[in-house]
């Protein structure tokens, strides 16, 4: 990966808890990882619609422009600002 890419390895260790939910806010929308009780995660991606995301942060509306299949275990999602 670039050195400019920030990377956060979620391990799923449960001798070693981590936060069972991670969240990405950016112009437009959010992504959130979402751990389960077993183990397991969602993974939500948000299109802001004017709600508020964050108490800090107040972002642009956005909307999906783009939705690209992939390999057969991966998908993306273009969202831009309105």
């Amino acid at each position: 990966m670039p050195s400019t890419a920030k990377t956060i390895v979620l391990k799923g260790d449960r001798k070693s808890p981590e936060p069972a939910e991670h969240h990405i806010i950016f112009p437009g929308g959010s992504v959130s990882v979402h751990r389960t009780t077993k183990n397991k995660y969602w993974v939500h991606i948000v299109c802001n619609d004017g709600q508020e995301l964050d108490d800090t942060f107040h972002s642009k509306k956005g909307e999906i422009e783009d939705i690209r299949d992939g390999a057969k275990n991966q998908f993306s999602v273009l969202i831009g600002t309105t």
